[in-house]
Protein backbone atom coordinates (compact mmCIF):
# COMPACT_ATOMS: atom_id res chain seq x y z
CA UNK A 1 0.00 0.00 0.00
CA UNK A 2 2.96 2.44 0.38
CA UNK A 3 2.57 5.04 -2.24
CA UNK A 4 4.60 5.85 -5.21
CA UNK A 5 4.32 9.08 -6.53
CA UNK A 6 5.76 8.66 -9.95
CA UNK A 7 2.55 6.65 -10.57
CA UNK A 8 0.18 9.30 -10.01
CA UNK A 9 -0.14 10.96 -13.31
CA UNK A 10 -0.61 14.77 -13.83
CA UNK A 11 -3.73 15.60 -12.42
CA UNK A 12 -4.56 12.22 -10.90
CA UNK A 13 -7.21 12.10 -9.04
CA UNK A 14 -5.82 10.85 -5.25
CA UNK A 15 -8.77 11.12 -2.74
CA UNK A 16 -12.75 11.37 -3.33
CA UNK A 17 -14.61 12.44 0.47
CA UNK A 18 -18.11 11.26 -1.05
CA UNK A 19 -21.04 12.62 0.88
CA UNK A 20 -19.38 12.84 4.70
CA UNK A 21 -21.40 13.47 7.70
CA UNK A 22 -19.78 14.30 11.08
CA UNK A 23 -22.44 14.70 14.01
CA UNK A 24 -21.48 16.57 17.60
CA UNK A 25 -23.52 14.43 19.79
CA UNK A 26 -22.43 16.54 23.03
CA UNK A 27 -24.30 19.34 22.41
CA UNK A 28 -28.43 19.63 22.85
CA UNK A 29 -29.27 19.24 20.09
CA UNK A 30 -26.87 17.11 18.40
CA UNK A 31 -25.17 19.67 15.70
CA UNK A 32 -23.90 18.59 11.83
CA UNK A 33 -20.71 20.15 11.34
CA UNK A 34 -20.53 18.11 7.83
CA UNK A 35 -23.39 17.11 6.02
CA UNK A 36 -23.27 16.32 2.34
CA UNK A 37 -20.02 16.90 2.24
CA UNK A 38 -18.38 16.22 -1.62
CA UNK A 39 -14.76 16.70 -2.30
CA UNK A 40 -11.76 15.65 -4.77
CA UNK A 41 -7.95 15.96 -4.25
CA UNK A 42 -6.12 15.67 -7.07
CA UNK A 43 -2.17 15.21 -7.57
CA UNK A 44 -0.20 18.73 -6.34
CA UNK A 45 -2.82 20.36 -5.87
CA UNK A 46 -3.19 23.19 -3.28
CA UNK A 47 -6.29 23.69 -1.20
CA UNK A 48 -6.68 26.43 1.59
CA UNK A 49 -9.75 25.90 3.66
CA UNK A 50 -10.59 29.15 5.46
CA UNK A 51 -13.70 30.32 7.77
CA UNK A 52 -14.42 31.59 11.05
CA UNK A 53 -13.90 28.95 14.24
CA UNK A 54 -15.95 26.42 14.59
CA UNK A 55 -17.06 25.47 11.18
CA UNK A 56 -16.09 22.35 11.01
CA UNK A 57 -12.07 22.95 8.96
CA UNK A 58 -10.04 21.35 11.59
CA UNK A 59 -12.84 18.20 11.77
CA UNK A 60 -12.82 17.58 7.54
CA UNK A 61 -8.96 17.55 7.63
CA UNK A 62 -8.86 15.35 10.28
CA UNK A 63 -11.31 12.93 8.38
CA UNK A 64 -9.38 13.02 5.50
CA UNK A 65 -6.21 12.13 7.52
CA UNK A 66 -7.89 9.34 9.12
CA UNK A 67 -7.14 11.07 12.58
CA UNK A 68 -11.43 10.62 13.20
CA UNK A 69 -13.81 8.76 10.90
CA UNK A 70 -17.09 10.34 9.71
CA UNK A 71 -20.36 9.24 10.90
CA UNK A 72 -21.76 8.46 7.40
CA UNK A 73 -20.36 8.45 3.71
CA UNK A 74 -16.82 7.30 2.43
CA UNK A 75 -13.23 8.49 1.68
CA UNK A 76 -12.09 6.81 -1.21
CA UNK A 77 -8.30 6.76 -1.81
CA UNK A 78 -7.51 4.71 -5.09
CA UNK A 79 -11.54 3.79 -5.31
CA UNK A 80 -11.51 1.89 -1.49
CA UNK A 81 -12.94 3.54 1.35
CA UNK A 82 -10.23 3.67 3.69
CA UNK A 83 -12.62 3.40 6.23
CA UNK A 84 -13.20 -0.11 5.34
CA UNK A 85 -10.01 -1.11 6.59
CA UNK A 86 -8.91 -2.77 9.77
CA UNK A 87 -7.13 -0.56 12.57
CA UNK A 88 -3.83 -1.64 11.64
CA UNK A 89 -4.43 -1.50 8.08
CA UNK A 90 -5.59 2.25 8.88
CA UNK A 91 -2.66 2.90 10.86
CA UNK A 92 -0.56 1.63 7.99
CA UNK A 93 -2.18 3.60 5.71
CA UNK A 94 -2.09 6.85 7.86
CA UNK A 95 2.02 6.22 8.04
CA UNK A 96 2.34 5.78 4.42
CA UNK A 97 -0.20 7.89 2.60
CA UNK A 98 -0.16 11.03 5.11
CA UNK A 99 2.15 13.52 6.15
CA UNK A 100 0.72 15.89 9.14
CA UNK A 101 1.53 19.49 10.39
CA UNK A 102 -0.01 20.89 13.11
CA UNK A 103 0.07 24.21 14.84
CA UNK A 104 1.59 22.61 17.37
CA UNK A 105 3.99 20.14 16.28
CA UNK A 106 4.05 17.29 18.36
CA UNK A 107 7.66 16.26 18.51
CA UNK A 108 9.11 14.16 20.86
CA UNK A 109 11.41 16.59 23.41
CA UNK A 110 13.80 13.98 24.65
CA UNK A 111 14.67 13.32 21.14
CA UNK A 112 17.00 15.65 18.71
CA UNK A 113 15.69 17.19 15.39
CA UNK A 114 16.96 13.99 13.55
CA UNK A 115 15.43 11.44 15.83
CA UNK A 116 12.18 13.06 15.70
CA UNK A 117 12.20 13.45 11.73
CA UNK A 118 12.97 9.86 11.27
CA UNK A 119 10.39 8.65 13.21
CA UNK A 120 7.44 7.83 10.43
CA UNK A 121 10.24 5.90 8.70
CA UNK A 122 11.14 3.48 12.23
CA UNK A 123 7.62 2.94 12.57
CA UNK A 124 7.57 1.57 9.01
CA UNK A 125 10.34 -0.43 10.32
CA UNK A 126 13.00 0.96 7.51
CA UNK A 127 16.73 -0.16 7.71
CA UNK A 128 17.73 3.01 10.47
CA UNK A 129 20.59 3.83 8.37
CA UNK A 130 18.52 4.20 5.63
CA UNK A 131 15.97 6.02 7.77
CA UNK A 132 18.57 8.44 9.20
CA UNK A 133 20.05 9.91 5.61
CA UNK A 134 16.26 10.02 4.06
CA UNK A 135 15.39 12.42 7.41
CA UNK A 136 18.90 14.23 7.36
CA UNK A 137 18.34 15.27 3.58
CA UNK A 138 15.03 16.43 4.59
CA UNK A 139 16.35 18.58 7.50
CA UNK A 140 18.98 19.75 5.25
CA UNK A 141 16.44 20.97 2.59
CA UNK A 142 13.95 23.00 5.11
CA UNK A 143 17.20 24.72 5.95
CA UNK A 144 18.54 23.12 9.76
CA UNK A 145 21.84 21.51 8.58
CA UNK A 146 23.34 22.94 11.27
CA UNK A 147 20.92 21.75 13.64
CA UNK A 148 20.59 17.82 13.25
CA UNK A 149 21.94 17.07 16.69
CA UNK A 150 19.66 19.78 18.34
CA UNK A 151 16.95 18.73 20.90
CA UNK A 152 13.44 20.04 20.31
CA UNK A 153 14.10 22.82 23.26
CA UNK A 154 16.90 24.12 21.97
CA UNK A 155 15.10 24.95 18.69
CA UNK A 156 13.22 28.29 18.15
CA UNK A 157 9.58 27.77 17.23
CA UNK A 158 10.17 28.38 13.14
CA UNK A 159 12.58 25.30 13.61
CA UNK A 160 10.84 23.39 15.18
CA UNK A 161 7.77 23.76 12.50
CA UNK A 162 10.74 22.58 10.17
CA UNK A 163 11.41 19.52 11.77
CA UNK A 164 7.64 18.65 11.88
CA UNK A 165 7.61 19.36 8.19
CA UNK A 166 10.84 17.28 7.74
CA UNK A 167 8.46 14.48 9.86
CA UNK A 168 5.50 14.75 7.83
CA UNK A 169 7.68 14.29 4.16
CA UNK A 170 9.48 11.43 5.44
CA UNK A 171 7.97 8.66 3.41
CA UNK A 172 7.17 10.87 0.44
CA UNK A 173 3.29 11.13 1.15
CA UNK A 174 0.93 11.95 -1.80
CA UNK A 175 -0.57 14.15 0.78
CA UNK A 176 0.36 16.60 3.23
CA UNK A 177 -2.89 17.71 5.75
CA UNK A 178 -1.50 21.07 7.47
CA UNK A 179 -3.66 21.93 10.83
CA UNK A 180 -2.96 26.04 11.06
CA UNK A 181 0.77 25.62 10.41
CA UNK A 182 1.69 29.33 10.71
CA UNK A 183 -0.87 29.94 14.36
CA UNK A 184 2.86 30.21 16.35
CA UNK A 185 5.17 31.55 14.17
CA UNK A 186 5.91 35.48 13.76
CA UNK A 187 5.58 37.05 10.75
CA UNK A 188 8.76 36.75 8.86
CA UNK A 189 8.59 32.95 9.66
CA UNK A 190 5.30 32.46 8.43
CA UNK A 191 6.27 33.85 5.61
CA UNK A 192 9.64 31.34 5.14
CA UNK A 193 6.90 28.68 6.15
CA UNK A 194 4.47 29.65 3.13
CA UNK A 195 7.50 29.87 0.36
CA UNK A 196 8.79 26.27 1.60
CA UNK A 197 5.06 24.78 1.52
CA UNK A 198 4.57 25.59 -1.90
CA UNK A 199 8.17 24.92 -2.83
CA UNK A 200 7.82 21.19 -1.65
CA UNK A 201 4.38 20.84 -3.27
CA UNK A 202 6.02 21.65 -6.59
CA UNK A 203 9.39 19.84 -6.09
CA UNK A 204 7.73 16.61 -4.79
CA UNK A 205 4.24 16.40 -6.59
CA UNK A 206 2.37 16.08 -3.17
CA UNK A 207 -0.82 17.77 -2.58
CA UNK A 208 -1.53 20.24 -0.04
CA UNK A 209 -4.22 20.94 2.47
CA UNK A 210 -4.15 23.64 4.31
CA UNK A 211 -6.57 24.63 7.20
CA UNK A 212 -5.79 27.85 8.30
CA UNK A 213 -7.00 31.79 9.29
CA UNK A 214 -4.07 33.36 7.55
CA UNK A 215 -4.66 34.83 4.56
CA UNK A 216 -1.72 35.99 3.63
CA UNK A 217 -0.76 32.05 3.21
CA UNK A 218 -4.15 31.10 1.76
CA UNK A 219 -3.46 33.39 -1.32
CA UNK A 220 -0.53 30.77 -2.06
CA UNK A 221 -2.86 27.97 -2.92
CA UNK A 222 -4.65 27.63 -6.41
CA UNK A 223 -7.93 26.40 -4.86
CA UNK A 224 -9.34 28.55 -1.68
CA UNK A 225 -12.44 26.87 0.10
CA UNK A 226 -14.67 27.34 3.26
CA UNK A 227 -17.40 25.18 4.92
CA UNK A 228 -21.09 26.32 4.73
CA UNK A 229 -24.38 24.78 6.20
CA UNK A 230 -21.78 21.43 6.46
CA UNK A 231 -20.48 21.60 3.02
CA UNK A 232 -17.25 22.45 1.18
CA UNK A 233 -17.52 25.42 -0.98
CA UNK A 234 -14.87 27.14 -3.33
CA UNK A 235 -14.43 31.05 -2.51
CA UNK A 236 -13.75 33.78 -4.40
Amino acid sequence: MAPVLEKYQKNALIFQAKELLKVFRNSNPPVEVLKDLNFELRKKDTVSIIGASGIGKSTFLHIMGTLDRPDGGSLLYEGKNVFDYTETQLANFRNQCIGFVFQFHHLLSDFTALENAMMPALIQEMNREEAMQTAEKLLVRVGLKDRLGHKVGELSGGEQQRVAIARALCLNPPVLLADEPTGNLDKKNAILLHDMLMELNEELGMALIIVTHNMDLASYTARKMTIIDGKLMETN
